[in-house]
């Protein structure tokens, strides 16, 4: 992931955060909100996904265009779509314990995955 995209979703937490420790509207969860495991696994490929448009040989006007259309793409694997998406990002930015432990599920699954990766076999030593 380049260090503009890194920035850019940092910022997003940060105001998520910010507006989300305001006094909170409401507990109710709206209908059809994503659930945290589903929300994990979108903002999980999302980042994927980042990363390798930005790696790609073009300008960042393109890759933005790139990334526009592939972003879609995952929402549709996960079974959502954009509205549904923003919805539950706008909930758990109202409810930032929420969204951290989103966030940190994230960045757990991600580093997992780099982990696995970065081994020569693709597999993670055995636990003892």
């Amino acid at each position: 992931m380049n260090g503009k995209s890194m920035i850019f979703h940092m910022f997003l937490l940060v105001i998520g955060l910010v507006f989300g420790c305001k006094e909170k509207k409401t507990s109710v969860q709206p209908d059809g909100l994503l659930n945290s495991e589903v929300m994990v696994a979108i903002l999980k490929d999302v980042y994927v996904t980042e990363a390798r448009v930005s790696s790609l040989s073009v300008t960042y006007d393109s890759s933005q265009q790139i990334f526009n259309l592939v972003e879609n793409d995952i929402l549709e694997r996960h079974g959502t779509n954009d509205s549904v998406y923003l919805l539950s990002m706008q909930y758990y930015f109202e409810h930032p314990d929420e969204l951290r432990l989103i966030f940190e599920a994230v960045v757990d699954s991600l580093s997992l995955q780099e982990r696995k990766l970065s081994r020569p076999d693709n597999s993670l030593p055995p636990e003892n």
